[in-house]
């Protein structure tokens, strides 16, 4: 339950960025959290209405232009989302438009690629799946990333670009490894070949299995994904904060910039 690894605590306020079909909204507000989702697919929202009756607490909504006000949420969760961000060239916009609607000193947690090898071989596969199945069924489940190589995400240049959109690292565990990993490309398998009824049927059984290996065999050498957390910096003290490192003066529009933003 990636959930259970999320900061999180009741009468938050949480915006889950790339929702899917809401199960993590569910599941979050039967915590007692305030948790709402965007996704951009429609029908992922729609699928999010009718299966976990979340209807208003979900919306089509693209993560560079998110319809809440600034400062609205205390958490932002990204699961999944940022490689594919970064393949629609999207990035950059989506880490201002979070910045924006949490509040200053929320939190930013984002389940991703880790850049090891391991990921890239799965990614490979994952990817390759995926395009077996759109040619199969001669549907398009998976959006655009699913005709286009997925671009590895969590080495020291992704994490530098989040740093530099206005937050700072707060923690960084290694979370998912290969048999989880595996265990989601087969159950998402069964899903579009079979039926979403008998996945649903098997899931927990899978879960069971793959915890039982992650809890006695010693996977963390092939670590696929992980969890990284940070804290949003409000503007001014992050121009602060990197003018000190510069050491450099501003001029003095730089400083009125900085004083007036």
């Amino acid at each position: 339950e990636r959930e259970g690894f999320y900061p999180l605590l009741p009468g938050r306020r949480v915006l889950d960025v790339g929702c899917g079909t809401g199960r993590t909204v569910a599941r979050l507000r039967l915590r007692g959290i305030d948790a709402r989702g965007v996704d951009f697919a429609p029908a992922m929202i729609d699928a999010a209405r009718y299966t976990h009756g979340l209807k208003d607490r979900v919306a089509v909504a693209s993560a560079d232009d998110l319809p809440f006000d600034t400062g609205e949420f205390d958490v932002v969760i990204a699961d999944g989302v940022f490689h594919h961000l970064a393949v629609q060239g999207r990035l950059h916009e989506s880490l201002r438009e979070i910045h924006r609607v949490l509040r200053p000193g929320g939190t930013l947690c984002c389940f991703d690629r880790n850049g090891s090898l391991a990921s890239l071989v799965m990614t490979t596969a994952s990817l390759t799946i995926k395009n077996v199945i759109k040619g199969i069924t001669r549907r398009d489940h998976f959006a655009s990333s699913a005709t286009r190589a997925e671009i590895p995400f969590g080495g020291q240049r992704d994490l530098q670009l989040i740093q530099d959109h206005g937050f700072e690292p707060v923690d960084r565990k290694q979370v998912a490894v290969v048999p989880f990993f595996a265990a989601v490309v087969v159950l998402n398998s069964i899903g579009y070949f079979v039926s979403s009824r008998l996945r649903r049927r098997v899931e927990p059984t899978v879960c069971r299995v793959v915890s039982w290996f992650e809890a006695h065999c010693n996977w963390r050498w092939f670590s696929v994904e992980q969890l990284l957390v940070w804290r949003a910096v409000p503007r001014q003290i992050r121009r602060t904060a990197q003018m000190h490192r510069s050491n450099v003066e501003p001029c003095p529009r730089k400083r009125e910039e900085v004083m007036t933003a």
